[in-house]
């Protein structure tokens, strides 16, 4: 038996509800699909973004492998109308220049220079390292310093072991990084008797540092302290030096370019070059014209040549009758009056006497062995270089057809030949030698 009235009650209650469709429900489950999704993609693109921000502020995104040179054109039909054909259109366009990107090549340039000490096997040395390296090797460091600070370093180690030997301190002097003297560990204006016996220094030692220390206090701007040396030395330890050929031509340049650069500054009684030049020899005379300023050159060639005609050998009778023709005085002049203070004529004429040891060249004409003919040569080569170089007008043509036969005679002599006009065996060397 039914219920009847409770069966009315439910019809009522269907009959009053709206019942949701099936359209319905897959739309909702649509929409909380896509909106999951697009949660999912937005959470992805802000770590992909904040991905690629790291990586630009760690300098890690390689740069773009091609430059773009395209322009942003769009054709239009309204824009045809309006401003012309495309190419009018295209033409109105500025062009940016591409740069290239800088390639860092002090960067690449140090690596590579690492690879190589690396290959090698070369290794920077460090002044506790060089203390047991030999004379040499040692020297060969210092000229490689290029900051006082380890200059200084390496005086302070070799000082404090007992091994700041002279040539060692002379190449620290020589170095123009080394400016403040006053960092050493030792005055080296008042280097005391003690200090020489410990570094096993000798008295010639001690006055070819002094004759150094002279020429590094007045590069350093030192005329003080350079004078006071020149003035302490000269008379007491230079000069008696220089009259015994006890020191080498390059300690003696230095002190004669000192003393007659300085001598008007000096407190005591001084001379001038040509006072020297009569008092001392060949030699000395010599080294006092190197060092002598342009405006001396004149006077003191003439004199050389007057007062020590005599004792010449052929090359230095040639050298200075080249360097009194009145064509090298006329460029001399020339060169002064347009540098003011130097001449390139002079220069190489003065190098020409240091290269060639003119000051000791001894040539036994008659009897010349291997060593000395090679010498003689390159003399009379270089002598001639110097002429060729002159201006053509001006070439001193007597000297240099001197020259030449001087060296085809002693060819000859060396072939032991004996020329004769009808004599064809040594028409090539005269030919040659003529060609030169």
């Amino acid at each position: 038996m039914t219920n009847k009235p409770a069966e009315a009650a439910l019809l009522q209650i269907l009959k009053n509800t709206q019942v949701v469709n099936r359209p319905f429900f897959q739309f909702v489950r649509g929409v909380s699909n896509k909106t999951n999704k697009n949660d999912a993609l937005g959470h992805h693109e802000a770590d992909k973004n904040s991905n690629i921000l790291l990586a630009d502020a760690l300098n890690l995104i390689a740069p773009k492998s091609e430059v773009k040179n395209t322009y942003n054109y769009k054709p239009s039909i309204i824009n045809h109308l309006r401003k012309g054909s495309a190419q009018e259109q295209y033409d109105q366009y500025t062009r940016e220049t591409t740069q290239k990107q800088k390639t860092k090549v002090d960067h690449q340039m140090n690596h590579l220079m690492e690879d190589l000490r690396v290959l090698y096997g070369v290794k920077p040395r460090s002044n506790y390292d060089v203390v047991d390296l030999s004379l040499l090797e040692i020297k060969k460091h210092i000229r490689l310093l290029t900051k006082e600070s380890q200059i200084i370093d390496l005086i302070k180690v070799l000082y404090y072991q007992d091994k700041l030997l002279v040539g060692i301190l002379n190449e620290c002097m020589f170095n123009k990084h080394l400016r403040n003297l006053n960092e050493l560990p030792v005055n080296v204006e008042s280097l005391g008797y003690d200090f020489m016996i410990r570094n096993k220094w000798s008295r010639i030692n001690y006055i070819q540092f002094n004759i150094v220390l002279m020429k590094k206090l007045r590069d350093c701007g030192e005329t003080s302290g350079m004078l006071r040396n020149l003035e302490a030395n000269f008379k007491l330890n230079y000069l008696p030096l220089i009259e015994n050929k006890t020191l080498g031509p390059f300690y003696e340049r230095i002190i004669w370019r000192m003393y007659f650069q300085y001598r008007d500054q000096l407190k005591q009684e001084t001379h001038d070059e040509l006072y020297f030049i009569k008092k001392l020899d060949y030699k000395n005379a010599l080294m006092i014209w190197q060092t002598s300023p342009t405006s001396k050159h004149h006077q003191l060639s003439a004199f050389i040549s007057h007062h020590f005609h005599d004792k010449f050998n052929i090359l230095q009778r040639l050298f200075w009758r080249l360097c009194n023709h009145k064509s090298v005085q006329t460029i001399i002049e020339q060169d002064i009056q347009n540098n003011s203070s130097h001449s390139a004529l002079l220069i190489d004429l003065k190098k020409f006497t240091v290269k060639h040891r003119l000051h000791s060249i001894l040539f036994n004409l008659e009897n010349m062995d291997a060593k000395t003919r090679s010498q003689f040569y390159l003399s009379v080569n270089g002598m001639e270089s110097i002429i060729e170089l002159m201006n053509k007008d001006l070439q001193p043509h007597d000297i240099l057809k001197e020259l030449r036969q001087i060296r085809q005679d002693h060819v000859l002599k060396a072939l032991k030949l004996e020329p004769t006009p009808a004599d064809s065996s040594w028409s090539w060397v005269s030919s040659f030698m003529n060609s030169k």
